[in-house]
């Protein structure tokens, strides 16, 4: 089934992962399954991309990341982030993993994860 593109869909989907990634162990199949996938994929909100790059590198289990993930946000240059809606329930986790093989399926060429000013994300060197 096709998924709506529309900014207010995609958002959501990617902040279902988001919490799903927040809330879910580091010995939980389906994270490492979410982690592998979202490296292939080009984020629509700058922030998003910045709460995964925090989860991304870090090996935490989830009350150490409700308890820490504003420090690490901090420490990569995202300090104003509300970390609150990443600590909600996900919402239809089976439909945003479908939603998220469909888009990398698209091309992946066009949704690799790049440091590119195209996602809003900016770095040195």
């Amino acid at each position: 089934m096709p998924f709506n593109d529309n900014s207010c869909g995609t958002l959501a989907m990617e902040r279902t992962l988001l919490a799903t990634l927040c809330q879910s162990g580091q010995d939980d199949p389906l994270r490492s399954q979410i982690l592998q996938l979202l490296r292939l994929y080009n984020w629509q909100s700058g922030d998003h991309r910045a709460v995964y790059d925090a989860l991304a590198r870090w090996r935490a289990e989830p009350a150490a990341i409700r308890s820490g993930i504003i420090a690490q946000l901090t420490r990569i240059g995202f300090p104003d982030i509300d970390v609150e809606p990443y600590f909600e329930p996900a919402a239809n986790l089976p439909a945003a993993m479908e939603w998220l093989r469909e888009r990398i399926a698209r091309d992946p060429r066009k949704t690799s994860c790049s440091d590119s000013p195209a996602n809003g994300i900016h770095r040195n060197g």
